[in-house]
């Protein structure tokens, strides 16, 4: 079965999920597979990819892109895989949605356009998102930090943590902190608003800051409807940041009922709009007991080797046997499911 994957390699260290996945897809001999760059896919008919027969070192995927490349159409392919990160080429959803009836997406182009943002997981999970406000309004921004003592800002559209700002009041004046800018005195509540709104364009989602940020970020995986487990982020060096991206290691953890209830509750809202790999995101409250939802991440989900290493798993095995039941799904849309509790 041939199997289509999008990214810019340049874009993913060498722990990085998609890198696994590649080597995963080359070693099995039930999948066929090729890469294509970001450019390539927004072409119309015919595109250039590269075929890859056997698991390659980091560097040779680096250079994906430079090898002689084969000329193939959309409906070549049984299956594609978009594992493109983040900043995206303007419209490269709604140019990839355009071969939708050509072949199967893994995720629809369409449904992650609407669902990648978290204005969608905020407007369905809004009941389980405590203490959190989504707005680009300067008053409720300012009546937000005025409630809560520390406050985390969230890009609409971010990853890595890097379009996330913890601010907080620092004697007479107000620190924002961000992996990718360091740290930032603002000598008034105006000045935070008029910077973090200059940041970008979209609403802003602003959630309480949880002290015990620092015991680590969970993160579930979910593909089709099925739980396939969670393990936890923590920053060695007690940042308040977890993301592996952002040097986050990983441990075993377990999902518990709360968690399963909340993904039950929600990921068919995803499903609907033909997105089925999902990682949920969640931060232990300041009781020290309660797990609460921080964010849901659609279709490019890292995590799958972690999952794997940490809870002996076969959690690879797993998605790519599913793989092949998406390829047979057909249609990008689906009948509303029942999350399964098999793990």
């Amino acid at each position: 079965m041939k199997i289509l994957c999008i990214t810019d390699p340049k874009t993913h260290p060498e722990f990085d999920t998609t890198v696994e996945l590649y080597n995963e897809l080359a070693n099995d001999r039930r999948f066929e597979l090729f890469h294509t760059s970001l450019a390539s896919a927004q072409e119309s008919e015919a595109f250039h990819c590269r075929p890859i027969r056997s698991a390659i070192p980091y560097d040779e995927f680096l250079r994906l892109d430079e090898y002689l490349p084969v000329e193939m159409r959309w409906n070549d392919f049984s299956l594609a895989f978009d594992r493109a990160d983040h900043p995206l080429p303007d419209l490269f959803h709604e140019r990839l949605a355009l071969h939708e009836s050509k072949t199967v997406f893994i995720n629809s182009p369409e449904g992650l356009r609407r669902t990648k943002q978290k204005a969608f997981a905020f407007e369905i999970a809004r009941d389980v998102l405590k203490d959190a406000v989504f707005t680009r309004n300067a008053l409720e921004i300012r009546n937000f930090l005025k409630l809560f003592p520390e406050v985390v800002a969230k890009m609409n559209t971010s990853y890595g943590g890097k379009g996330v700002f913890r601010i907080f009041r620092k004697g007479d004046q107000f620190e924002v902190d961000n992996v990718s800018t360091g740290t930032l005195l603002l000598k008034s509540l105006d000045e935070v608003i008029e910077w973090l709104l200059a940041r970008d364009r979209d609403p802003f989602q602003l959630c309480r800051y949880l002290k015990n940020v620092t015991a680590g970020d969970k993160r579930i995986l979910v593909v089709g409807s099925e739980i396939y487990g969670g393990y936890l982020r923590k920053s060695p060096s007690g940042s308040w940041i977890q993301n592996v991206t952002s040097g986050g290691q990983a441990f075993p953890a377990t999902v518990t009922e709360g968690e399963r209830l909340i993904i039950e509750r929600t990921a068919p809202a995803f499903q609907e709009l033909g997105v089925f790999t999902l990682g949920y995101d969640f931060l232990l409250d300041d009781d020290g007991e309660t797990w609460l939802l921080s964010e849901i991440n659609a279709g490019n989900i890292g995590g799958y080797g972690r999952l794997q290493l940490t809870s002996g798993l076969p959690v690879y095995g797993r998605l790519l046997e599913w793989l092949l039941e998406r390829a047979q799904m057909g249609s990008v849309k689906q009948p509303q499911l029942t999350m399964s509790r098999k793990q």
